[in-house]
Formats: C-alpha cells, sequence, structure tokens
C-alpha cells in the first residue's frame, strides 16, 4: 500500500463516522423545514387546534399556529359556528406572524361562512378585516372590492344604523 492510500483510508476512517453524525443533522433541517400542516395532516380540527395552541405561545410560531387553525376551519362544516371563529383565530395568528396574503384569505374565509350562517355583523367585520389587510398590501383594486362587501352588508336588513356607521368606521 502506498503512502496516498494510506492517507486515504486513515482519512476515510475518520470522515464516515463524522459522516454519520452529521447527516442526520441535514436530514433534522430537512424536516424542521416542512410546515406544520403538512406535518398534522389527517387529525382532527380538535387536534389541529391543540397543536396551534401549542404552536402559538412562540411569537416567531404565529403563522404555523395560523396556517393549523386554518386547516382545522376548512375540515369544520361550513354551517359550524365555530368554523368562523376558527378562521378569525387563524387570520388573526396568520397576520402576526407576517403572512397577510394568508390571513387576508382567512379573514375572507370567515366572512363567506358568517354569511352563509346570517351572521352579517361578523360578516362585515371580517371583510373589513380583510379589506384593511388589502389596503396593508397596497392592493387597492382588492380593497375597493372588500369595502364595497363592507358596505352593503352594513346595508343589510336588521343591522342599525348604529351597527352600520360602526361597521363603516372600520374603513373609512
Amino acid at each position: 500500500m502506498t503512502k496516498k492510500q494510506a492517507f486515504l483510508r486513515m482519512v476515510g476512517i475518520a470522515v464516515i463516522p463524522a459522516l454519520g453524525w452529521l447527516l442526520p443533522a441535514a436530514l433534522w433541517g430537512q424536516v424542521a423545514s416542512i410546515p406544520a400542516a403538512a406535518l398534522y395532516a389527517g387529525l382532527t380540527p380538535a387536534e389541529l387546534e391543540l397543536k396551534a395552541e401549542d404552536l402559538s405561545t412562540s411569537p416567531d410560531r404565529f403563522g404555523e399556529a395560523g396556517d393549523l387553525l386554518e386547516q382545522a376551519g376548512r375540515l369544520m362544516a361550513v354551517e359550524d359556528p365555530a368554523s368562523v371563529k376558527m378562521m378569525i383565530r387563524a387570520a388573526r395568528l396568520q397576520y402576526f406572524g407576517g403572512s397577510l396574503e394568508k390571513a387576508r384569505a382567512s379573514m375572507k374565509e370567515a366572512g363567506w361562512r358568517a354569511l352563509g350562517q346570517g351572521q352579517v355583523l361578523t360578516a362585515a367585520n371580517a371583510y373589513a378585516d380583510a379589506a384593511l389587510i388589502a389596503i396593508e398590501q397596497h392592493d387597492q383594486a382588492g380593497a375597493v372590492k372588500l369595502v364595497k362587501i363592507v358596505n352593503l352588508l352594513a346595508q343589510w336588513p336588521g343591522v342599525t344604523s348604529q351597527q352600520a356607521k360602526q361597521i363603516r368606521s372600520r374603513i373609512g
């Protein structure tokens, strides 16, 4: 055996155990980057809500917690009033987690679900929140569409003038 072969063999013996330590760490980095919603696929809405509660204790995980609540809300029946609350909570966590697009979509979903359940005020407020997020995103056209929905809901039969004023004041 030449000196070069002996050296490579010795280096190989030292490198292989090191790779054994590094490889799992590299794989762990890949697992850690998998979105929480994908990791918890197949769970019930209640189980997703519990996981989201755990994640929401850390501000840097608000977005993931919001995604789990959104997933839970979408798994719930559209007629279930709890699904509206779930979507609103999801939107708030997504917003504070820095995902304005997801927050806006979740808030619009909450508004749609609330309206389908006859919760006109909740729907109007959810759409108003979505409009404010659109403004923050500098999406003028999107904000205008959402404001039109809010104004229509403010005119809904059964909405008092005081309630309509409160709804409209939120969007300027």
